[in-house]
């Protein structure tokens, strides 16, 4: 007796179908480049992020760009699947796009709760490192990283020492252990202090002896640098957040689109 050979004849896309299928490979395109703009930033705060993380005395930054270059690299894998699984037309693929995106979703929301309900914490810890680098490593000869950062901050922010807008921002220098082990002990705030034209310190002996008033230096700037650099990292993590949002939506876009098409074959 023969057996009859059953051919599995593979189902025909319809037109809404066919349209899901290009949508998902177009929302991942757009997936990829995000995730390889996400491992670029990843890459760039990894390098620079040593340097930071001297003055705020905790390895964060590095951290942070470790999580985002694993997050790069995840989504470029994830955008490519996606498009696989849409162009073969293949559900074990489709399906698991679906399930490794709604995880990473869900992870992505958890973190940014967390990072919303602990940023008041973040921020004082922040300051509180800060305050120490200022007054217990900066100048000492085995802190160059510390003094280095603590210089280019000073002079990029047009700011000294760590919070405050007069008195109590460059006094901090006063208490530091640079100052204690100055050889002038008459020089109260470091050369970064100092105001300068075209790059240039005005007067830099009297910057630094506080003068005319050290209650009103005319050649220092009295503004403390905590808040500059704060403004500038919450200005910066609004446009980061806006393109998180964005990614999210594309996220769910292919989400929908995956487990439509997914029902469609």
């Amino acid at each position: 007796m023969g057996g009859k050979t059953q051919v599995k004849v593979k189902r025909k896309l319809g037109c809404g179908a066919k349209c899901l299928k290009f949508l998902l490979c177009f929302f991942n395109i757009i997936f990829l480049l995000a995730g390889a703009a996400v491992l670029g930033v990843g890459v760039w705060i990894l390098v620079s992020a040593n340097s930071v993380a001297a003055i705020f005395g905790s390895q964060l930054l590095v951290q942070s760009s470790y999580v985002l270059m694993v997050a790069g690299a995840i989504a470029i894998i994830m955008a490519f699947i996606g498009c696989c699984g849409a162009w073969k037309e293949n559900k074990c693929l489709l399906m698991t796009y679906f399930i490794a995106l709604l995880l990473i979703f869900i992870a992505e929301l958890v973190g940014g709760i967390l990072a919303y309900a602990y940023r008041n914490e973040g921020k004082d810890a922040a300051k509180k490192t800060m305050r120490d680098t200022c007054k217990n490593k900066y100048g000492l000869p085995n802190e160059d990283d510390v003094t280095k950062q603590w210089d280019a901050v000073q002079e990029d922010f047009e700011c000294c020492g760590v919070e405050g807008d007069s008195t109590d921002a460059y006094g901090l220098w006063a208490f530091s252990e640079w100052h204690k082990n100055s050889a002038d002990l008459t020089h109260l705030v470091p050369p970064s202090c100092c105001k300068r034209v075209d790059g240039e310190v005005q007067n830099l002996d009297a910057c630094q002896r506080l003068l005319p008033l050290p209650t009103n230096p005319a050649y220092v700037n009295t503004e403390g640098c905590f808040d500059k650099v704060y403004k500038t990292v919450v200005d910066n993590a609004v446009v980061i957040g806006g393109v998180g949002v964005g990614i999210a939506f594309v996220q769910i876009f292919g989400m929908l689109f995956a487990i439509c098409l997914f029902r469609q074959l």
